[in-house]
């Protein structure tokens, strides 16, 4: 009885720890290294809307992100992520390692709450990305 409580406490904190620790260092290691990979190498060619056509539009500071998503490098590292990262999370996740079996059920007065949260996160951000995107952009 006694190792039976002993294995199930040694389940949640293994558990939790790779919950909360292992899996995430590995994605954001994973994120990181292919970053390094894909854009500090020069083995994938330099495709993109912006250097094959260059325009006004990739002078703007604003929409130069959007048209850099175009680009080659960026569907690689996206594919060759997702390739690495979902099929992890899909085997931690059979072998056990879930978050939490608890179902939550949000309320009414939690969606009230989080919504005037998400207005005041709104006020507060809004003034300093655009000072940003005046004094800091390109």
């Amino acid at each position: 009885m006694e190792a039976k409580k002993y294995q199930i406490l040694v389940k949640k904190k293994t558990n939790k720890l790779v919950t909360k620790w292992i899996m995430p260092i590995f994605f954001i290691g994973t994120f990181i290294a292919l970053i390094k990979l894909v854009f500090g190498t020069n083995f994938l060619p330099d495709i993109s809307f912006c250097a094959s056509y260059p325009n006004i539009f990739c002078k703007l500071p604003i929409i130069r992100l959007p048209l850099g998503m175009l680009s080659l490098k960026f569907a690689v590292f996206i594919l060759l992520w997702a390739s690495i990262v979902l099929p992890a999370y899909f085997i931690f996740d059979r072998l056990g390692f879930k978050e939490s079996n608890r179902e939550y059920k949000e309320t009414k007065a939690d969606k009230i709450k989080w919504n005037r949260y998400g207005i005041y996160a709104a006020i507060i951000f809004l003034p300093l990305y655009v000072l940003f995107l005046i004094f800091f952009a390109d």
